[in-house]
């Protein structure tokens, strides 16, 4: 009943739009590479001593850790009685695939978990979310002290990222904002000017993650060749197109695919993981969560899943 009563809590202080009372926000700078900046919310007039620090990873998005959503996590566990860190990668916020993601965020680890101000107790917890999810598993699991994690919760995050693309791509109902974040990072493999495509389609995702009522990218598509935008108007709008245009480029993709394999990390595994997944996820379908449970359950039955319609994509 304690816990339940715990949960109903965060879940009320999660949905409470104005700032939650009793919480300290900070920024302060981490020695990390490829970290923007780094928020701390703290609970005042509480000894967290005893308690693990939660790290919180945002997922790929511009807004990086001032996204309301990671703000509103934060709070919540802060309000929950827990130190809580949210660094911002660079590459998180650019919406870019490359494994030194996953390094930059080991690094992350590391630092936090030797700092006695920022992790009082030496012992780490983390929330992570969609794409950010998965490489925080990896990233703990090539620590140098994996032990000081105690539990993760991760949140619409990948199994197999093969598999996952593959989703997205032939979905029909597949989701604007995760198509145009794949095709950045591969506009080499479709445009004749790809650097231009790229700082377009940067625009748009801008436009998509601010909600922005006259998009900017509207305008700017024009300043690619005709053919480029016919290109990108069939990646858009044409499951078919996007299939083969997915299935000529995926001999390009196997070593991204290996280093962003979770089936190393997860024979690592030494602590409980609750995985969570939208029912509704048109960027990374639930099967994920339910295919990484699987996996863990091979090596320890402390872990869980929640398969729920209350959320979308993480």
């Amino acid at each position: 009943m304690f816990s339940f009563a715990k949960a109903v809590y965060f879940l009320v202080n999660h949905q409470l739009r104005e700032k939650i009372p009793g919480v300290q926000k900070e920024r302060v700078d981490l020695p990390c590479k490829g970290v923007n900046l780094t928020n701390t919310f703290r609970p005042k007039g509480i000894d967290i001593s005893a308690r693990p620090t939660v790290i919180v990873i945002h997922g790929m998005s511009p807004q990086g850790i001032e996204d309301e959503r990671i703000l509103r996590w934060c709070l919540s566990l802060a309000k929950q009685e827990y130190l809580v860190v949210a660094p911002e990668y660079k590459l998180l916020r650019d919406c870019g695939i490359s494994v030194q993601t996953s390094v930059d965020i080991q690094s992350t680890f590391e630092v936090i978990g030797a700092d006695k101000n920022l992790c009082p107790s030496g012992k780490l917890a983390l929330m992570g979310v969609s794409f950010g999810a998965s490489l925080s598993l990896i990233a703990a699991c090539r620590m140098q002290s994996p032990k000081r994690f105690v539990a993760m919760c991760l949140v619409g995050g990948y199994y197999d990222l093969r598999e996952s693309l593959h989703y997205m791509i032939s979905n029909s109902h597949a989701d604007p904002y995760g198509l145009t974040i794949l095709l950045k990072n591969f506009t080499h493999l479709m445009f004749d000017d790809p650097e231009l495509a790229k700082e377009i389609l940067s625009i748009s995702i801008e436009d998509l993650s601010y909600l922005r009522d006259e998009p900017l990218a509207e305008k700017e598509i024009y300043r690619l060749s005709k053919s480029d935008r016919d290109r990108l108007g069939e990646y858009l709008s044409s499951q078919s197109f996007r299939a083969r245009w997915f299935e000529e480029i995926e001999e390009h993709l196997e070593e991204l695919f290996s280093q962003h394999s979770l089936t190393e990390a997860l024979e690592q595994v030494e602590f409980p993981i609750t995985l969570i997944h939208g029912e509704d996820d048109t960027v990374i379908p639930p099967s994920q969560s339910h295919l990484m449970y699987q996996a863990l359950e091979r090596y320890s039955n402390r872990h869980r899943v929640l398969i729920t319609p209350l959320i979308s994509h993480a």
